[in-house]
């Protein structure tokens, strides 16, 4: 105890509380900033936009498409299936879906998956001239009958003519 003497009324002497020592740090005022940032705009674009496809594959149905038939839908999903795997004509993607020894699709179901892909013909003609192109020598009027034939790929005149001339012919 620290004891002080003083001279308090009437001369008497009092003793003073013990103290207590504090040290206080004094620290700058801190600024506050408010910092407003905008997004920067997009950068424009210069690349020419990708168009859609324009093939002739509708997206596959599903059970939620029950508009259609289990059979009108097998036989899209098979007709679908016979497309890319090669160049049919409508003649010959109807026979390929009905016959016995291909697919045994009802005609009336085989129609309507065929109705359904609405597929490019013209464009199934150059796929089935160049794979006929592939296989074999052919002149153009060998592959012109080849395209037309019932026998052969079944195609119109001017669909086997638009193949022809797709594969240089």
């Amino acid at each position: 105890a620290l004891l002080m003497a003083g001279t308090a009324a009437c001369g008497a002497t009092t003793t003073a509380s013990p103290t207590t020592t504090v040290t206080v740090t004094q620290t700058p005022p801190t600024e506050t900033v408010t910092v407003t940032a905008l997004p920067e705009p997009a950068p424009e674009q210069t690349e020419e936009p990708i168009e859609a496809s324009t093939s002739s594959e509708p997206p596959p149905p599903t059970p939620a498409d029950r508009a259609m038939t289990l059979a009108q839908e097998q036989a899209v999903e098979e007709a679908q299936s016979y497309l890319d795997y090669s160049g049919f004509s409508e003649q010959g993607l109807l026979e390929q879906l009905t016959s016995e020894y291909g697919a045994g699709f009802e005609k009336a179901d085989a129609q309507f998956a065929i109705d359904y892909l609405n597929p490019d013909w013209n464009a199934e003609a150059a796929e089935s001239a160049a794979s006929y192109l592939d296989s074999g020598s052919f002149s153009r009027s060998g592959l012109l009958e080849q395209l037309t034939s019932e026998y052969g790929a079944g195609f119109t005149k001017s669909q086997a003519l638009f193949g022809l001339k797709a594969v240089g012919y």
